[in-house]
Order: structure tokens, then C-alpha cells, then sequence
């Protein structure tokens, strides 16, 4: 469990960060984490998700990310559909409830991903469900809805998800340019700093592959 987890060495400082979905890792990232990880985390779950942390830490403030696919083109829609197939079977009644997602659904989901993987599963996830889980529309719109999660649940970083690596300049890009839009939109709507919303990272497809940094 995690009692016996040890690190025998880094710096002093380094920030702890965990990720996941149920109760029990939110009880030990209140607890415990610097940073808790909101990877694709259902958009009417956040709230859920960062009152929990907030019990649990008893009024310590844990750093919170977000990070979803932004899609704002139709060429991103079919990769879109394949990362929600693999997190809709997981996710809450509520939120199935709230895609009109049967139990047949579901069934059909999971035969889908152990036999072809999210290529598969993917072709099943219609297009209706992805504004649950990502962000979608113009740069504009995108900002703007960036923008009012950031100011809703007090998210301190986004960080965009590069899947595949011969179109990552361009997803940077495009990240880049709506989270200096999202940071416009806090500076103006919300009153926030625009050094709040401080960071873009990157995910890299490689394991062993470091993470740069864009500032936005």
C-alpha cells in the first residue's frame, strides 16, 4: 500500500503529484499530494472532485490540473472519440446517466476495447458524448469554457495531451494560442491574475521522454 512507498532520492522540495477518479485517491491526495492530476476527469465531475480534495486537506491547498483533448477541428474528432472509449465504462452512474449510456452501451464498450483497443471501441462513441469530457469549438469558444472551469474549481494548471508526435507542434500551438485566450478571459470576466493560470505542459508518448514547457 502506500504506507510502505518510499523515495530514496530528489530534492527536498519535489512536489508530489497523484492522478485517478475514486474516493479513495482523492482522500490521499488531500492528504498528502502537493498536486492532484484531473486527467480527462469528466467535466461535471470536477466539482465532485475538488471537494474532496478540499475535505480531505483540511484547509491545505493542493495545486489541481486539468487536462482533456482540445478539439477544434474535425480531423481531431475521431482520436477524441477513441480516448473517450476507454473512460466512459469507468466513469460514474451520474455521468452515464448524463450521456444516455446503457448498461448495453457499456457492454458493447468493453467487448469493443478487448477485442480491437480504443481503434475499435471508438467507432462506437457517438459524437454527442465528447463535450462531457473535452474541450471543443473555436479558439474563442474554447477559451472561454477553459476559462470558466479554471474560474469554477480554482484549477491552477492545464496541460494538453500530445498523442502523436507528427502533429504535436500544431497541437502546441493551438493550446497555446487558447490558454493565452483562456487567460485573457480570467484577467477580464473572472478578475483572475493572469499568472494563475501559470502553465502549459505537454505529454509525450515516450515513457522516458521529458515534458517542455510552453508558458501561457
Amino acid at each position: 500500500g502506500f504506507d510502505a512507498a518510499s523515495l530514496g532520492y530528489g530534492r527536498a522540495d519535489l512536489e508530489i503529484w497523484v492522478a485517478g477518479r475514486g474516493p479513495r485517491i482523492h482522500d490521499v491526495g488531500g492528504r498528502l499530494a502537493d498536486g492532484f492530476h484531473l486527467s480527462f476527469a469528466p467535466k461535471a465531475t470536477l466539482g465532485d472532485s475538488v471537494a474532496r480534495l478540499e475535505h480531505a486537506s483540511a484547509g491545505r491547498r493542493v495545486l489541481r490540473s486539468y487536462s482533456t483533448m482540445v478539439v477544434t477541428d474535425d480531423a481531431s474528432i475521431p482520436e477524441a472519440r477513441r480516448q473517450i472509449s476507454f473512460r466512459v465504462p469507468d466513469s460514474p452512474d451520474s455521468v452515464r446517466e448524463a450521456l444516455g449510456a446503457g448498461e448495453s452501451d457499456v457492454a458493447k464498450l468493453r467487448e469493443a476495447l478487448a477485442a480491437g483497443g480504443p481503434a475499435a471501441a471508438g467507432e462506437l462513441v457517438p459524437e454527442s458524448w465528447l463535450e462531457h469530457f473535452v474541450i471543443q469549438g473555436t479558439h474563442d469558444a474554447c477559451a472561454v469554457e477553459l476559462a470558466r472551469l479554471a474560474a469554477t474549481h480554482g484549477l491552477d494548471e492545464f496541460q494538453t495531451p500530445v498523442l502523436h508526435l507528427e502533429d504535436a507542434e500544431q497541437q502546441l500551438e493551438t493550446s497555446a494560442d487558447i490558454v493565452a485566450r483562456a487567460n485573457g478571459v480570467l484577467s477580464t470576466e473572472y478578475r483572475v491574475p493572469s499568472t494563475k493560470y501559470r502553465d502549459l505542459h505537454t505529454h509525450r508518448p515516450s515513457p522516458d521522454a521529458h515534458r517542455p514547457s510552453h508558458g501561457a
